[in-house]
């Protein structure tokens, strides 16, 4: 019998699983701020829709009740050091009743709204809508649409997306793609 000598070695060395490691590490780098970004348009998206919800079921209720309805949108003034978070809420004319519960937005949210029925402070709000038994959200037909503007602060970067409520119907629309 001959005895066989190893000349090679199986398995990997230092440097080819660091090389591996470093390159996975890239790949994981990349995947994480592409997630973040498509996290931060899914909130932004999210909070559109809570807004569109909220004016669909107020100008229901208005329909339903036969009555004006007014739905207020409005930013939190937290204490020093927490973000601000936007916020609707639907009520009646009579005792200003609510008919709905209140929706908060996400953290670091901002709301304004254009041709708002009355506002208390211009910047944080409330802003209220009023929609009238009709559905509509302006007494005169040749008047200015309402429109709802959400916008979102995250790590630096900020995304807005609007809302317009149509004169003659009050039916609220996404602005996205028409800006």
């Amino acid at each position: 019998m001959t005895v066989r000598t190893r000349t090679g070695r199986h398995g990997f060395s230092v440097l080819e699983l660091a090389s591996v490691l470093a390159i996975l590490l890239l790949i994981l780098g990349a995947m994480t701020g592409a997630f973040l970004g498509w996290q931060h348009g899914a909130a932004v998206r999210g909070a559109e829709d809570q807004i569109t919800a909220a004016l669909s079921h107020a100008r229901q209720m208005a329909i339903l009740r036969r009555m004006p309805i007014g739905l207020a949108l409005g930013v939190t003034t937290n204490a020093p050091g927490y973000p601000p978070r936007g916020y609707c809420f639907a009520f009646t004319n009579d005792f200003n009743t609510p008919v709905s519960e209140t929706t908060f937005l996400p953290l670091r949210s901002s709301l304004s709204v254009s041709n708002a029925w009355a506002t208390i402070h211009p910047d944080l709000g409330p802003f209220v809508i009023q929609f009238l038994p009709d559905g509509r959200t302006q007494p005169d037909l040749d008047s200015d649409p309402v429109v709802v503007t959400i916008g979102i602060t995250r790590n630096g970067a900020s995304t807005s997306r609007s809302i317009r409520l149509d004169p003659l119907t009050g039916i609220p629309r996404s602005l996205e793609g028409e800006l």
